[in-house]
């Protein structure tokens, strides 16, 4: 019976042993014609630190994911945040209990921030898209936060592209096609241009050799001596 009980938990929990750490967070910046939207008051009045549902004057932020964990607020950093503990996320604008603004993020597991002018329609972002290895490290802009590290700045300069239609293919809400397109992706530094790698003795030392190593068809840096 105990080892029945035992396999049993194993096969429950397993899905949660497969999910990323609370640690990847979304954070979370919304506006509507210039002006922010605090949110963040919704935390003054309760004491518990994850809410499904917040609102504020004429608004209402809510969770509706398949499996929602809600959003918090972390002072130090000034912005409210989803922890990303699966890789399907849906959050729902409502602007006057008329106008609704929907967005899928879909793929999300690191720590981002994300800012949202609101517009009434569904939008849809796959942020880690099957390109992170060519863009997503050196090239995706980074966001300055409190208290936090290395949080990728994945906010649209246009949200329309990203606007769900049937005539778009999947690739079409791919950040990495689209912010191509918009020019946000940066220059990717390689390690013999990187001032933190620079030292003589390696340079001197240390020749750079481009191929594909890993026959995944991609060019590869290789050092040889």
């Amino acid at each position: 019976m105990k080892a029945l009980l035992q396999i049993l938990f194993i096969l429950t929990a397993a899905p949660c042993f497969a999910q990323p750490t609370g640690h990847q967070k979304l954070f979370l910046e919304i506006s509507d014609k210039g002006d922010t939207l605090h949110f963040e008051n919704s935390f003054n009045n309760t004491a518990t630190n994850r809410l499904l549902k917040l609102d504020c004057p004429s608004y209402q932020l809510t969770d509706i994911s398949t499996r929602p964990d809600g959003f918090g607020f972390y002072p130090p950093t000034g912005f409210i945040h989803k922890t990303l503990m699966t890789d399907d996320h849906r959050i729902q604008i409502v602007k006057n209990k008329t106008d609704t603004m929907d967005i899928e993020i879909l793929n999300a597991f690191r720590v981002y921030f994300l800012s949202i002018a609101f517009q009434k329609g569904h939008f849809r972002l796959y942020v880690n898209d099957g390109k992170e290895h060519q863009w997503l490290v050196n090239t995706l802009p980074f966001k300055e936060l409190k208290a936090q590290s290395t949080v990728y700045d994945i906010t649209p300069r246009d949200w329309s592209v990203f606007q769900v239609n049937s005539s778009k293919s999947q690739y079409d809400y791919f950040i990495s096609t689209q912010f191509e397109k918009q020019q946000l992706l940066v220059k990717p530094v390689i390690p013999e241009d990187d001032p933190n790698f620079r030292n003589p003795r390696r340079i001197n030392n240390l020749r750079t050799e481009v191929a594909d190593y890993n026959f995944d068809g991609q060019k590869d840096y290789g050092n040889i001596k």
